[in-house]
């Protein structure tokens, strides 16, 4: 089968057809392939499927010491989800740990409803919230979970292989196996506990999952094994999906912690300019870190206000927005000898809020202004040391890995609003944040 340290044509065809089927189809055929190598006059196993699969794909060597190899090794070797034990007598349960079982796709088959801000509202009202809510997560969780599984199987078997990706892949199975091991015991009394834990348990390993899923699909890229619209669509319905989920998780739990002044998830007195003032501190703290100062930030406009919003997303929003003011103010200015300020606006009228964050960064080239909200996979930005890749991680850093602010405008669509920048090329950016307030937006489905 190997001949001269090359693989037999032949095989190199089978291979070749595996890497590009679905990820489902490929695990099937993948066991068929027994791929052997000559030495002393012995056959041994072939080993390391990934990069066995990535030379069939196209002829190429990985050391085992190489940077690419270490990295991959340490998401490969990441701490599983954690497991909720339940009964054996669960003859419903899946019967093997498979990707591949029929129960995820009858799960994926079932309809999935559009939640709105009313209904949160609701669920928020009844006599036993947290009751309430685990029926509709009853309902809710596990059909959506199935959708996202079923659409990582959909993925070439190559790129579904890549140690990043099917880390994720294995997060969304843990939560879909547990969920579906645990569904009948949900609605009892004695095991609402439980289930509390495990829903918070989900919460924290999802937080993430676009970084680590955007490194996957940035390395499937630039080996030829994806388009970039394919990865771009991937990680836009990902993130979709992802957005809803952990909603309903938070609803959830703060449902149970019965928060004053919140229903659930919806903070009824949120103020912009305390969460603006909050993200400022924080990404001050980033920016001096990375470069020895910050710029100052200047607030004007009306900001005394108090509104009814999902807190966290607002957060997100301006943290990205203003990690990209104030990288780009440090960058653009980096041998003056101060910094220009950064100014943030807020104007608030009847059911809408605007943000606005102004820089005198440089601006944006016009050149790529059309790709400022396209999921950026470019691994040779990406191609970074393990200390610069823990950083990321982490959130230490103002530079990300090219996925925050298309996330941060799928976060404003969600909330049926908008972000868009405006930019100056060679002076600076405004960045415009529009959000409604929920209490006069009760209707808007949350999808």
């Amino acid at each position: 089968m190997w001949c001269g340290g090359r693989m037999h044509a032949a095989t190199r065809r089978v291979a070749g057809a595996v890497a590009t089927m679905p990820h489902a189809h490929g695990c099937a055929c993948v066991h068929a392939l027994s791929v052997v190598r000559k030495g002393h006059g012995q056959h041994r196993a072939r080993g390391q499927p990934w990069a066995w699969w990535l030379q069939a794909r196209r002829p190429m060597t990985m050391s085992p010491h190489s940077e690419s190899a270490k990295l991959a090794a340490a998401a490969a070797h990441a701490p599983p989800m954690p497991r909720i034990q339940t009964s054996d007598k669960d003859t419903d349960a899946p019967k093997e740990l498979s990707f591949y079982n029929r129960n995820i796709r009858d799960m994926a088959r079932k309809p999935t409803h559009a939640l709105s801000v009313n209904h949160l509202w609701q669920l928020a009202e009844k006599e036993d919230p947290p009751h309430e809510s685990a029926k509709l997560l009853s309902a809710q969780l596990l059909p959506r979970i199935a959708q996202r599984l079923l659409q990582f199987q959909q993925l070439p078997f190559i790129v579904g292989s890549n140690p990043y990706i099917k880390h994720v892949h294995i997060q969304y199975y843990d939560a879909f196996h547990n969920l579906f091991m645990m569904r009948k015991k949900v609605l009892k009394p004695n095991f609402s506990s439980k289930y509390t834990d495990f829903l918070r348990s989900l919460v924290e390993p999802h937080l993430q999952v676009a970084r680590v899923v955007a490194r996957g699909l940035a390395e499937s890229v630039d080996a030829d094994l994806i388009d970039a619209q394919h990865a771009s669509t991937f990680m836009r319905d990902l993130i979709r999906s992802r957005i809803t989920i952990r909603l309903l998780l938070e609803h959830h739990l703060a449902l149970v912690e019965k928060k004053p002044n919140h229903a659930g998830i919806i903070d009824l007195q949120v103020n912009p300019h305390e969460v603006a003032r909050a993200c400022v501190a924080k990404v001050t703290q980033r920016c001096s870190a990375e470069y020895g100062r910050a710029p100052t930030v200047v607030f004007d406009g009306n900001f005394n206000f108090h509104i009814a919003m999902f807190r966290h997303h607002l957060e997100y929003i301006l943290l990205e927005v203003l990690k990209n003011a104030f990288d780009a103010t440090a960058r653009r200015h980096a041998q003056a000898p101060s910094l220009p300020p950064v100014r943030i606006t807020m104007s608030h009228v009847t059911s809408f809020f605007t943000i606005r964050v102004s820089d005198e960064g440089g601006g944006i080239p016009r050149d790529k202004e059309d790709h400022l909200w396209a999921f950026s996979f470019h691994p040779h930005e990406m191609r970074m040391t393990q200390q610069r890749l823990e950083a990321l991680t982490s959130a230490k850093s103002l530079r990300g890995l090219g996925v925050g602010l298309p996330m941060s405008r799928l976060y404003a669509e969600f909330l049926d609003g908008d972000l868009d920048v405006k930019s100056v090329h060679g002076f600076g950016s405004d960045a415009f944040l529009t959000l409604p307030c929920l209490e006069a937006h009760q209707h808007h489905l949350l999808e």
